[in-house]
């Protein structure tokens, strides 16, 4: 499977420096499911296709790289407190934390999914404002051309 972004890559944009999340936690899976979820129905599948091979790296780095992470995060946070073995699904527990309560884990997953979306949105709008540079784009594949959803109301063009 090809990525835009490695685990390493994951780990260093997505959380911050007091959390500590091993590379190894994130699987080359999750970070294709986000990808192929969120990425591509923006970029359209010519470009994505060109990106994934490396082409226009700057703005991966710069715009996609980002978002991806914190995409990849919102897909992966349900398990990162769960421990899978012979002794079937656990989860840690610990005399100097107390577990987050269910309304405060949706209002975090809520804040950032919003923070990935405003910036896909930014990689979106500057792919619009540079098109020349990427010819292989297509404005009219690009999901947020189409649909955006503001609060609760989803908006079809």
């Amino acid at each position: 499977m090809q990525t835009l972004i490695t685990p390493t890559v994951v780990v260093a944009r997505a959380f911050a420096d007091g959390e500590y999340v091993a590379p190894e936690t994130v699987s080359e899976a999750a970070i294709v499911a986000a990808q192929e979820t969120y990425l591509r129905p923006v970029t359209g599948d010519a470009l994505f296709e060109r990106l994934l091979a490396g082409d226009h790296a700057d703005f991966t780095d710069e715009y996609l790289a980002a978002p991806l992470a914190l995409y990849v995060r919102y897909l992966i946070a349900p398990q990162l407190d769960l421990r899978h073995g012979q002794g079937g699904t656990v989860q840690p527990r610990s005399d100097g934390f107390a577990a987050a309560s269910d309304a405060t884990l949706r209002r975090s997953r809520r804040a950032l999914l919003k923070t990935a979306r405003r910036l896909l949105r930014r990689a979106s709008d500057y792919l619009e404002s540079h098109a020349a540079q990427f010819p292989l784009y297509d404005p009219q594949a690009n999901v947020l051309n189409r649909c955006s959803i503001d609060g609760k109301l989803v908006q079809t063009r």
